[in-house]
């Protein structure tokens, strides 16, 4: 039996959460940006 860590499903686990997590990240960056841009147009 394999350990967890080297198998080929547990790799490809990890690159798929990593994805989604940057995913989220970029998605929060583009709210937070589209927010303060609101704001500094309503501060005009």
């Amino acid at each position: 039996m394999q350990p967890l860590l080297n198998t080929t499903e547990y790799r490809k686990f990890l690159k798929e959460l990593k994805n989604r997590i940057q995913s989220a990240q970029l998605k929060a960056a583009v709210s937070v940006n589209q927010t303060l841009l609101k704001l500094y147009w309503d501060l005009a």
